[in-house]
């Protein structure tokens, strides 16, 4: 068991060694706005991929007009056109394109990406670990766990489909991060020692109504 304990460590290591290295910045991001923009929350993520600010500038200009947005009109007169001078460029480092893991992807999707790959290794290691033991399958999207037969929700985990850790590692590898997937093993005793309590609850309701018959 110590040494299983020390080989999920080292990966552990490898992975934050990854994530702590010195990124390779391909494309810089930059955050577009426009002074007295009218209607400004059509135009609220507009983002452009340059080097300097100069260049995001005009490249947000076209990117704004392409979108047919235009400056606030105070009066008849005012020109509602927008012109470079009227564009804001601003750093977002966040939607900035990095090479990660020879792979290119956002900067606020590496997170993401670190979560769903220690998900799927640690529903992995559960295969190799527990191999004959029972799992349910949390989906956090819906706040319940997967039914059975790979069908519905339940948030109690009683109705929940009870899976071996095998499926339960293919029902989540891959899964999207919005879906919040994860394996959990099913502590079969204490699941039982749960039926058993409600069983003995239902029981004393039946005993009960059992007492109103004429």
């Amino acid at each position: 068991m110590g040494s299983y304990r020390n080989t999920i460590f080292r990966q552990r290591q490898k992975l934050n060694f990854r994530f702590d290295m010195k990124e390779q910045i391909i494309k810089k991001a930059w955050k577009i706005s426009v002074k007295d923009l009218s209607e400004p929350w059509y135009f609220e993520d507009i983002y452009v991929n340059c080097e300097t600010r100069g260049e995001a500038r005009s490249k947000g200009l076209q990117e704004m007009l392409n979108l047919g947005a235009e400056k606030l009109k105070e009066s008849r007169y005012d020109d509602t056109e927008i012109v470079y001078t009227d564009i804001i460029a601003h750093r977002a480092k966040e939607y900035d394109t990095i090479l990660f893991e020879d792979k290119e992807m956002k900067r606020h999707q590496i997170e993401k990406h670190i979560w769903c790959k220690e998900r799927d290794q640690k529903a992995l290691d559960l295969t190799v670990s527990n191999p004959n033991d029972l799992a349910v399958v949390w989906a956090g999207c819906y706040r319940g766990y997967w039914g059975s037969g790979r069908s519905g929700y339940s948030d109690d985990i009683i109705f929940a489909g009870k899976y071996d850790v095998k499926e339960a590692y293919d029902i989540v590898r891959g899964s999207d991060y919005g879906r919040q997937e994860t394996v959990r093993l099913l502590n079969v005793a204490e699941f039982n020692a749960n039926i058993n309590t409600e069983v003995i609850k239902l029981q004393k309701q039946i005993d009960r109504l059992r007492t109103y018959k004429i």
